[in-house]
């Protein structure tokens, strides 16, 4: 018998369960809720990831709203929510909290719209500990060179020799000790 010609089983209702389950990124799902008495949107979790609880501390949001959970950063995610209910179109933004990851990290969120027009939802994916914002990413670079300073200071200290070939650039680096361990005055090539 043909296996084409053997009556299929029924579609999954859930088909992309596993791999929203199991992806390195934080995933929720979020139900616009339209208030009579507030002008503002709420957004209920219809649907999270492992990840996503983890990496946010957010316990059990399901069916739970932004304000019911009161996160810290729950303003900008409404604000996210709005953009994306108001144009239609995906959002990516980048933000720096500090309290969902390490100090100087940031995470990267895409948000695009879901749903239908009178039961709009927003899918969120979210990366945690994304590069560093650019204002981080000057602190490490002047970290990064007190450091290098400090490093060819000991150097010195010590009277050691010390050179580097950086063999991408094929550049060469070394220091006036080199020359004089070998006997030789110091000069700009070896």
């Amino acid at each position: 018998m043909n296996p084409l010609d053997q009556p299929s089983e029924p579609p999954d209702p859930h088909p992309y369960r596993a791999l929203i389950q199991h992806m390195p990124l934080g995933f929720c799902l979020l139900e616009a809720l339209a208030s009579e008495t507030s002008p503002r949107i709420d957004y209920r979790f219809v649907d999270v990831n492992p990840l996503f609880e983890e990496q946010t501390g957010l316990a059990s949001p399901l069916v739970k709203t932004i304000t019911q959970l009161q996160p810290p950063d729950g303003q900008s995610w409404r604000e996210l929510g709005d953009q994306v209910l108001q144009t239609n179109k995906p959002v990516h933004q980048r933000t720096a909290l500090t309290h969902l990851t390490h100090e100087g990290g940031s995470y990267d969120l895409l948000a695009f719209p879901l749903g239908t027009a009178h039961h709009p939802q927003i899918a969120i994916l979210c990366q945690f500990g994304s590069q560093p914002l650019p204002s981080q990413q000057a602190k490490t670079q002047e970290s990064l060179r007190e450091a290098d300073q400090r490093f060819r200071l000991a150097i010195e200290a010590v009277q050691m020799a010390n050179w580097e070939w950086h063999i991408l650039t094929d550049q060469v680096y070394w220091n006036e000790q080199h020359f004089r361990l070998f006997g030789m005055p110091p000069r700009a090539v070896p």
